[in-house]
């Protein structure tokens, strides 16, 4: 259904609110607990120092139960320790699912890597990543891992990464990697990674608590072994060491009520994540296998990395040996066979063989597609044009009858309910159709999309204008700034890019997002800057422009730490309106071949908005690429309930007259990644494939 990927979401948040809650009193209790026991310990310290459970006196009248000025300060310190060390652990996680790939062991796998089993593996999740939309994350290796299991971590698809142990590369075939991997994907669609993020950084927050204990313990047994050396007063010390015992105590059983709330949570998602791995690759036996072989073999799916139990909910399978059941962050290995595969007996297999691969991903599987693609994908016109679409004069989009007369092809075969179907969630046509996008690019392409150096050069070559003034200027432009060697690589590129279908243009951008995720930050400011300068070269700004600046530059910005993104108010209703009816008529205008059409279409749009009051259709001018940027500012930040219906009014808009063009296929795509609903290629339903 339509729905399901935003009833996901609010199953996301949701958790995530009874995380809060379930994480907040366990705080409060420890809170009142070390409080208690600090009572206790010092309330009623005689003159010599002596702590109250070595006087007579200490418990007289409960005298020491009420201390408002201690409330206040173990409240402000032990609510100071676990925020503080917290926010400190999400932050050093701050770069996302890198961070906790690199802390697991993990070694980054080079996007262009042509070792077999790397390859296979990158090629999997291109494909994932090109059938559902989102960029295309990192992969890492944890290559002491001998067990069989895999994670996603990050904060949002942006800043995703994918990490599979040496155990599942050896041990699985293409089909089981394949279930693995949609299994992880399925965590990054559904919102899950943050959440799991959070709870590594509060339980941290709590486990630092036990280990202030630990050193109070020691501090305590040291300096009263050196006032019994010295004939003093012990009692003190020996005071401070039972603080510090009971402080261990209290961490530790916070610790063991945080992994409660953590295993509960994670159970449930896990199970979620099993049935849409076989819903997207169509194939049960592909996860039910990898699961079996995790069975089967001695090391299981245990993690040996000294922190693994930190990120236990993270993974594919439980990570962390378990006595008691109540604390696995995973259901039994055997439930989850049998609510995948209902006939299997029991029996793990009897052998299992660990092996490198040393043959190649198939040839059809390497981009290697020499005969035509099996998709309807419009091919460029004969004469070419500007790779980066439509140019937009003074950004306003649409076009000047001289500048391109030309009429946009279509996308093939536009299905609004079966787009909708598939927001958020890997289309059920996945694996063919991954394979087919990936197949449809050269192997030049696909090497040079894999290179830090190339991928730069990749990006400016869709850039590139065919006005010879203009593209002198962007080659200076380029000369100037680049690293040396970059704009013969460009020319290189563009000679296949030229003979590319404009609908691979935005694929083939995403297929760049690992390798630009590899520059230095010093290789990326004047790359950033040099996007900009070719953008502004010909005083106008084209929509493929517009999305690589949106789509892409926004979330390298945050990996480089240029843009932390800050946490405004969210819009009243009366900003949501304006912006969105800015936007139905920015869509309804770029894609309508008159302007009756275009009114129709905007009210359309309307119509799916629930706005029955008459509404004029501003003019073209005044809802370009500018415009629809406003609008977007405004409406990445509505409330969540809001974005189905604001998502079906756009689609509603650009499909008035049943005929959906690339550049309007794109901009939609454009608008449901700012709402955080990534989207695949509007011509993934394609039942051909």
């Amino acid at each position: 259904m339509a729905t399901d990927f935003f009833a996901r979401q609010e199953r996301a948040r949701q958790q995530s609110r009874i995380l809060f809650v379930g994480m907040a009193l366990a705080v409060l209790t420890i809170t009142f607990l070390v409080y208690l026991v600090a009572a206790f310990m010092f309330s009623e310290s005689g003159s010599d120092g002596t702590p109250a459970p070595f006087q007579d006196s200490s418990l007289n009248g409960g005298d020491w139960l009420w201390n408002p000025s201690l409330f206040v300060t173990t409240t402000v310190l032990t609510l100071g320790i676990i925020g503080l060390s917290s926010l400190i652990k999400i932050a050093m996680l701050g770069s996302g699912g890198e961070s906790v790939a690199l802390a697991l062991g993990g070694r980054p796998i080079p996007p262009g890597s042509r070792v077999p089993d790397e390859r296979r593996l990158l090629n999997v999740v291109e494909e994932m990543a090109l059938a559902s939309g989102v960029p295309v994350p990192k992969v890492f290796i944890l290559e002491e891992e001998p067990g069989i299991n895999a994670f996603a971590a990050g904060y949002s698809p942006d800043d995703a990464a994918v990490a599979v142990t040496r155990g599942l590369l050896d041990v699985l075939d293409r089909d089981e990697l394949q279930g693995v991997i949609a299994h992880e994907f399925s965590h990054i669609l559904n919102g899950d990674m943050r959440i799991n993020i959070r709870l590594i950084g509060v339980v941290a927050g709590i486990l630092l608590l036990a280990q202030i204990g630990e050193i109070l313990i020691r501090t305590g047994f040291y300096s009263s072994a050196g006032s019994r050396r010295d004939g003093k007063n012990s009692n003190s010390a020996a005071g401070l060491a039972l603080f510090g015992l009971a402080l261990v105590i209290i961490g530790s059983v916070g610790v063991l009520f945080g992994n409660l709330i953590k295993a509960a949570i994670s159970r449930q998602r896990e199970f979620l994540a099993d049935a849409s791995a076989v819903q997207f690759t169509r194939n049960p036996h592909g996860i039910a296998g990898a699961l079996k072989k995790i069975g089967a073999i001695s090391q299981g799916s245990i993690i040996v990395a000294p922190n693994a139990s930190e990120a236990s909910h993270m993974f594919f399978s439980d990570g962390i040996a378990r006595i008691f059941s109540l604390f696995a962050t995973h259901p039994p290995l055997e439930d989850r066979i049998r609510a995948i595969d209902p006939t299997w007996d029991g029996q793990f297999p009897k052998t299992i063989t660990r092996r490198r691969i040393t043959e190649p991903d198939p040839p059809s599987r390497r981009g290697a597609r020499t005969g035509p693609l099996p998709l309807p994908i419009p091919m460029p016109s004969p004469g070419g044009r500007r790779p980066g679409g439509r140019s937009i004069p003074g950004a306003t989009l649409g076009l000047a009858a001289e500048e391109d007369t030309a009429t946009p092809p279509p996308v093939p075969r536009f299905n609004r309910n079966r787009f909708m179907d598939t927001v958020g969630r890997l289309p059920s046509n996945f694996a063919e159709l991954g394979e087919i996008l990936r197949s449809a690019f050269s192997d030049a392409l696909l090497e040079a999309a894999s290179d830090p150096f190339s991928a730069r050069a990749v990006i400016y070559a869709l850039m590139m204008s065919n006005d010879p003034e203009v593209r002198a200027r962007q080659e200076e432009l380029i000369a100037k700034r680049a690293e040396t060697g970059l704009l013969v690589e460009l020319q290189r590129i563009e000679a296949e890019i030229r003979q590319m279908p404009r609908a691979l243009w935005l694929p083939l951008v995403e297929l760049t997002h690992p390798a630009l995720m590899s520059m230095t930050r010093r290789q990326y400011e004047p790359f950033r800057q040099t996007i900009r300068e070719l953008t502004e070269a010909d005083n106008a700004v084209s929509l493929f422009e517009y999305l690589i600046n949106r789509l892409i530059i926004r979330g390298l910005d945050r990996h480089f730490g240029l843009d932390r993104g800050s946490r405004q108010p969210r819009p009243d209703s009366s900003e949501i309106r304006e912006a969105a009816v800015l936007l139905l008529a920015s869509l309804a205008n770029a894609g309508a071949s008159s302007p009756q059409q275009a009114r129709q279409a905007f009210q359309d749009g309307l119509k799916r908005l629930g706005i029955t009051t008459p509404i004029d259709l501003p003019p073209r001018d005044q809802t370009g690429l500018d415009q629809i940027h406003a609008a977007l500012k405004v409406l990445e930040r509505i409330p969540p309930e809001l974005k189905p219906t604001l998502l079906e009014a756009c689609v509603a808009a650009i499909n008035s007259d049943q005929r959906v063009t690339i550049d309007e296929a794109e901009l939609l795509r454009a608008v449901a990644a700012v709402l955080d609903c990534p989207a695949p290629p509007l011509w993934a339903d394609h039942e051909a494939v």
